[in-house]
């Protein structure tokens, strides 16, 4: 007697609760940050699967999610409103405008930034999800943006990483960060306390925890943007997942897909995604010029070389400011130019000379990096580095040096070309 055969599984965009109320797929304008966050394809035990091509991993709503959102064709044939949620976007965008206007009025400055997202951003990776990995959407808006919760942490490691390079001792530079780790501010911190606020008590150095005197505004894109599908890949699965295991080839690879936003608004790679963001001083920090300067530093610190989002160390969510669109009143553009350059006139990097500086090494990012007088010079890795130094430089991660050769590499920063 054969038995009977299996029940077909059917795969459903959401749970059955939710999909008898919203029904199978939703079209027009909604809230699509509230119906991804209960998006799963869950299996039943009859029926008809009514998407096509799903078979090997009956609960993957990546790409139907994605295409959904970028107004494309959906193997579920829902679409999204694209053009309602863009208009929505402006008004947040003149909204935000003009609440930080008000606040301008009562001797705040405002800092507002468009930085140009150079690689996939990935926000909210961890957030609650039926497929356990999640995505940032705005509650009310349902498209991508930045909390600024995130901005105003990235921005203080930043200020305080920067803080950490200028302590000349190995010594001290250690205590320093033992004590960033323990939630306490150094002096060596300079106004961190005042700039973002602290929880710190002490009563032998009579401190009690205080508010930041900086508001940071959620970062929304400029323009709608389009969403793409990453990977992360476990080559390792048996090695990393038992004790015993070793990191053999023949191990079967454990692919795991998430959500990103696109650095790009169409396919053709014709126009790039950005992202502005606001940020408000307080009317007393806003009238310390080497604060406003400092501060604006440790932002572009933030986006360019710390990133934002998840996946940052494999070098997602960095940004790129953009100077024609910054309404920054720090140190950056305040004294016009003397005399105005020919457009047509070649422009020849003007080559420094630094000399006995302290050269520091980051085996992580494998970078090393010098400062002076406020002006900070990079490169990646030691083949720059003469014998007699890299040795040292490796063990104790700081080094002094006679000299080094510089270039311009935008801003305040400079490229290392020679070491002496």
């Amino acid at each position: 007697m054969n038995a009977k055969a299996a029940p077909k599984p059917v795969v459903r965009p959401v749970n059955p609760a939710v999909d008898r109320v919203i029904g199978k797929q939703p079209k027009g304008f909604f809230n699509y940050g509230l119906y991804f966050n209960k998006w799963f394809y869950v299996q039943e035990s009859g029926g008809k699967c009514p998407v096509e091509g799903n078979a090997e991993d009956p609960g993957d709503n990546l790409l139907p999610s994605i295409a959904m959102f970028n107004g494309e064709a959906s193997p579920t044939g829902g679409k999204w409103d694209r053009k309602t949620a863009g208009r929505l976007l402006e008004k947040r965008h003149e909204r935000q405008e003009a609440a930080a206007r008000s606040l301008e009025s009562l001797g705040y400055r405002l800092l507002r930034f468009e930085a140009i997202l150079e690689t996939p951003l990935v926000v909210g990776l961890g957030n609650g999800h039926p497929s356990e990995k999640g995505f940032s959407f705005d509650w009310t808006l349902g498209v991508q943006y930045i909390p600024a919760s995130g901005i105003k942490g990235v921005v203080r490691l930043a200020w305080l990483v920067r803080a950490l390079n200028r302590i000349p001792e190995v010594q001290d530079a250690r205590r320093f960060w033992q004590q960033v780790g323990k939630g306490r501010l150094p002096n060596e911190a300079g106004e961190a306390r005042r700039v973002f606020g602290n929880l710190e008590t002490s009563a032998e150095d009579n401190l009690e925890p205080n508010r930041g005197g900086v508001v940071f505004m959620d970062a929304f894109p400029a323009k709608l943007p389009l969403l793409k599908a990453e990977i992360m890949n476990c080559h390792y699965p048996d090695y990393l997942n038992k004790a015993n295991g070793r990191p053999t080839e023949d191990q079967s690879p454990n692919p795991q897909k998430y959500w990103a936003v696109d650095p790009f608004l169409d396919r053709q790679g014709s126009e790039r995604t950005r992202f502005v963001f606001r940020i408000l001083m307080g009317p007393e920090l806003a009238k310390e010029k080497t604060v406003v300067s400092d501060f604006s530093e440790a932002f572009e610190a933030a986006l360019d070389r710390h990133g934002l989002g998840a996946k940052t160390a494999v070098g997602h969510g960095r940004f790129g400011l953009d100077i024609a669109k910054r309404d920054d009143p720090g140190s950056h553009g305040e004294e016009a130019e003397p005399e105005a350059k020919s457009a047509n006139a070649p422009v020849e990097p003007v080559h420094e000379i630094w000399e006995n500086v302290h050269l520091r090494y980051l085996p992580g990012s494998q970078e090393v990096s010098a400062e002076v007088a406020g002006k900070k010079a990079f490169m990646k890795g030691m083949d720059l580095i003469p014998e007699q130094y890299r040795a040292k430089l490796k063990k104790n991660k700081i080094v002094k040096v006679q000299q080094i050769e510089v270039m311009p590499a935008g801003g305040k920063n400079y490229a290392i070309v020679s070491v002496e």
